[in-house]
């Protein structure tokens, strides 16, 4: 239980958060290898499929990264494109909106992340 919720979607809907939240801050890199040691172990004890969590820990990751206003990733591509931070905002929205739609549907659609793999391997 994580916080004393003991709901598998609410626990892992706070690590996404708290993800999104570090990935605006942290580069994605350094915070796979620090906390998937600690998170795995939660999401597989309360019924979370490992590799489902995983696509949806490096989806949050990333977007944090590309997130203003602290985003490293987002730093990185205004400083080689020569690009303010408010026009890379502006011009990023449509495809942070899709990342988070692409997010809350691996979230809420569980058999999505593992049909093809699924499929592919099944007997």
């Amino acid at each position: 239980m994580l916080l004393g919720i003991s709901n598998p979607q609410a626990i892992v809907l706070i690590i996404l958060l708290f993800l999104l939240i570090a990935g605006c801050f942290i580069e994605s890199t350094v915070l796979v290898l620090l906390l998937t040691p600690i998170f795995v172990p939660i999401v597989t004890h309360v019924g979370v499929n490992p590799a489902r969590f995983g696509i949806l820990m490096m989806s949050i990751v990333t977007l944090g990264g590309m997130t203003p206003p602290m985003g490293v990733a987002m730093f990185a591509i205004c400083s080689l494109m020569d690009v303010k931070v408010e026009d890379y905002t502006i011009a990023a929205l449509p495809f942070l909106a899709t990342i988070i739609a692409l997010i809350t549907a691996l979230v809420y659609l569980p058999g999505l992340v593992l049909w093809l793999p699924n499929l592919a391997f099944s007997h």
